[in-house]
């Protein structure tokens, strides 16, 4: 039998039997399993750019797993302190995976202000394992010429 639910009782019955009678014994027993913690992305790295004709710039993130997940449902959250002065807000982003290599992720923000200092951290969230994983960070300003 596999053990599959963490936390889940199962009852584990001994049955000792003899010519002159037949014991029972019940035991109950909690499976305790840690859950599968996936590791942070890694390798985040930033390009700059700035579309024509604005003072505002882009910044695309990409990073990297440490291991491949195939067939696994992942998503992402990220969230960028110092963004439009606004406070830090974790929120779901819609990320690009590498064709050439899918354990590649990037994501791009607009509206950059050259000059500023801006914080990116996202987690990597595992749906088949109900599992997240710390935050990986990255603190980067923004070049006065947009790149």
């Amino acid at each position: 039998m596999g053990v599959t639910q963490p936390s889940a009782v199962y009852i584990l019955q001994v049955v000792q039997s003899t010519s002159l009678a037949t014991n029972v014994c019940q035991f109950p027993i909690k499976c305790i399993a840690s859950p599968r913690i996936p590791d942070a992305p890694q390798n985040l790295n930033v390009v700059f750019t700035k579309p024509d004709g604005t003072n505002r710039s882009s910044a695309t993130l990409s990073w990297r797993l440490s291991t491949a997940l195939d067939g696994k449902s992942v998503s992402f959250t990220g969230s960028i302190d110092g963004y439009l002065k606004q406070s830090q807000r974790e929120e779901r982003w819609d990320v690009n995976q590498s064709q050439a290599d899918p354990r590649m992720y990037s994501y791009t923000v607009q509206n950059l202000l050259p000059g500023n200092t801006y914080t990116i951290s996202i987690k990597l969230h595992v749906e088949d394992w109900k599992s997240t994983s710390l935050p990986a960070s990255i603190s980067f300003l923004v070049p006065e010429d947009g790149m």
